[in-house]
C-alpha cells in the first residue's frame, strides 16, 4: 500500500475531534449527534421529514467522536480495492466483480435534463440496478461524481462543493419513496386477506375517515375530480392516494412494517461496500425520536410519506424482492474468484436468500399487472422505446416547501424479471419524469436483438 492509500484512511477516519458524550448512537446504527445539522444527509434541501442524519462519516465514527469528511469513505474504499490487487497478485488470486456504470450513468445524466418545476440548481439523483434471484448489483451510480483521472488535481474543489460529489447517494442517500411504496402496501393488503384483486374501492377526492387529517387525493387537489371505483391494479396504474388511505388504515402499521422489512427496507442491503440502513416509519421509531405519531401517520406512510426513507439500492432490492415472488437477498457486488491467470474459478459467491415472502400468485399476478399497465399509460411514450416488455411504479415525495424528489422503479421483462431498477432524483417533480432514463438502465442490461448485449463494464476484474 502506498501513501495516498494511507493517507486516505487517514481522511476517513481522522483524529478525534470531540469525546463520546457529544453525540450518540441511534437505533439500527443510525448517528444521532446533539448539534442538529445543518444540512441533511443525503437530501440538500431537504424537508423536515428527512431528519435525524448527520453529515458526518459512518455512525460508528461518529460514536467514536470522530468527524469524518463525507466522501472520505469511498475514497478509502478506492484504496482497499487497489490494495486488494496488490494482495491478488501475492496471493495468486482474482476477485471478479459484477458492476458496471456506462448505461447507469448515462441514463442518470440523461435523468437530470428533466424540467423539474422548481430547483435550486444543486439537485442531485443516484441509480440503482440488481439482478432478480441473485442479489447481485449490475449497476450503481451518483450524480454529482468525480473523475477518477484527475481526483488529486481536483480534490480541494471536490470538497468545498456544496452539491457534495464525494457522497455515494445510491448507497448513502435517504429518500421518501412516494408511491413506489403503495406496491408494498398492495402486497401487505392482499397477502393478508384486507383486500382481494377485485376488491372495488371508491375515490372521493377527500379521504374523510377521520376528523383530522382529511388528505386529499391527488387528482382532486390537481383537478377536482376523482379515479372513480378502481380495484388494486387500476390503484397502482393511476396511483391513487385515497385508495392507499383505506387499504393502509384497514391493514395497519404493524403489518405494513413486517412487509416493508421483509422486502429489506429500512435495514442494509449488505453490500460488502457498506450502506445506511434509511428509517421504516413506525409509532416506535417515532417515539425513540420524539416524534409525533397519529392515525395520520399511518395512512401516510401507506402512501410512502411519513418518516420512510430509503436508499435508491434497498429500493431496487425491495423490487428485485417484490417480482421474484419474495426471495429477499442480500445485495452483493463480489462475483467469484478466480486464479491468478483466469484458468480457473477458486470461489463463487453463493449465498441464499435472506428470507422469501412467498408471495402467492394470484398477489403477483395484481401487483405486476398493474405495474406493466402502468407501461401502457402515462409512461407509454417511453416505454414504446423498450426492447422488452417491462413494469413500473412512479413516486414523488415532497422535500422541501417548494419542491419533490422524483422516484422511479422498474424491471424487466415483465414475463420473467431478470433485473429491477431504481432511480432517484432530488427536486425532480414527478417520477414520471425519470421514464426515459429507467428505459435507458434497463437497455444497459438487456440485449438489443441484431446489437448483442450493452452491459459494458460488467465482470470487471480486480487484480
Amino acid at each position: 500500500e502506498n501513501k495516498q492509500c494511507t493517507a486516505a484512511r487517514q481522511r476517513a477516519h481522522p483524529k478525534p475531534t470531540h469525546s463520546g458524550p457529544r453525540a450518540r448512537l441511534g437505533p439500527k446504527g443510525l448517528c444521532f449527534c446533539k448539534k442538529r445539522p445543518k444540512v441533511q444527509h443525503g437530501q440538500p434541501g431537504a424537508g423536515k421529514n428527512a431528519r435525524p442524519f448527520h453529515r458526518c462519516g459512518t455512525a460508528k465514527s461518529c460514536a467514536r467522536g470522530r468527524k469524518a469528511r463525507p466522501g472520505a469513505a469511498r475514497e478509502a474504499r478506492a484504496c482497499q480495492l487497489a490494495a486488494e490487487a496488490q494482495h491478488a497478485k501475492r496471493t495468486g488470486q482474482n476477485k471478479k466483480y459484477s458492476i458496471g456504470v456506462d448505461g447507469a450513468d448515462a441514463a442518470l445524466r440523461k435523468a437530470h435534463k428533466v424540467k423539474a418545476p422548481q430547483h435550486s440548481g444543486q439537485r442531485g439523483g443516484a441509480a440503482a440496478g440488481r439482478k432478480v434471484g441473485t442479489g447481485e448489483v449490475l449497476a450503481m451510480a451518483s450524480d454529482p461524481t468525480y473523475d477518477l483521472e484527475t481526483f488529486n488535481q481536483d480534490y480541494d474543489e471536490l470538497v468545498k462543493d456544496e452539491r457534495l460529489p464525494m457522497f455515494n447517494r445510491a448507497t448513502q442517500g435517504v429518500y421518501a419513496p412516494g408511491s413506489t411504496f403503495k406496491l408494498c402496501t398492495s402486497v401487505a393488503a392482499l397477502e393478508e386477506g384486507i383486500i382481494t384483486p377485485s376488491t372495488i374501492i371508491e375515490d372521493k377526492g377527500i379521504y374523510t375517515y377521520y376528523v383530522d387529517p382529511q388528505p386529499m387525493c391527488w387528482i382532486w387537489r390537481q383537478a377536482h375530480t376523482t379515479h372513480g371505483r378502481i380495484n388494486v391494479s387500476q390503484a397502482i396504474v393511476d396511483s391513487c392516494n385515497y385508495f392507499y388511505y383505506e387499504v393502509g388504515r384497514l391493514t395497519g402499521i404493524k403489518k405494513l412494517d413486517e412487509y416493508a422489512t421483509a422486502f429489506g427496507l429500512g435495514q442494509s442491503t449488505g453490500i460488502e461496500i457498506g450502506d445506511v440502513s434509511g428509517v421504516l416509519a413506525s409509532p416506535e421509531w417515532a417515539e425513540a425520536h420524539d416524534r409525533e405519531w397519529t392515525d395520520g401517520q399511518t395512512i401516510t406512510a401507506a402512501i410512502g410519506q411519513s418518516y420512510n426513507l430509503f436508499t435508491p439500492l434497498q429500493l431496487a432490492n425491495y423490487v428485485a424482492t417484490l417480482v421474484s415472488g419474495g426471495e429477499h437477498y442480500e445485495t452483493h457486488l463480489l462475483k467469484n474468484v478466480k486464479s491468478y491467470d483466469n484458468s480457473r474459478v477458486v470461489g463463487v459467491y453463493g449465498k441464499g436468500p435472506l428470507n422469501d415472502l412467498n408471495i402467492s400468485d394470484s398477489t403477483m399476478a395484481a401487483v405486476t399487472k398493474g405495474m406493466h399497465d402502468l407501461t401502457y399509460d402515462s409512461l407509454r411514450s417511453a416505454f414504446s422505446r423498450c426492447v422488452v416488455e417491462a413494469g413500473a411504479k412512479t413516486g414523488s415525495a415532497q422535500a422541501g416547501t417548494d419542491s419533490a424528489n422524483g422516484t422511479f422503479v422498474a424491471y424487466a421483462p415483465s414475463d420473467d424479471p431478470e433485473n429491477a431498477n431504481a432511480i432517484v432524483v432530488e427536486e425532480g417533480g414527478s417520477g414520471g419524469v425519470l421514464d426515459s432514463a429507467a428505459v435507458g438502465v434497463t437497455h444497459a442490461w438487456l440485449p438489443r436483438e441484431g446489437i448483442g448485449a450493452s452491459s459494458a463494464g460488467e465482470d470487471a476484474t480486480i487484480g
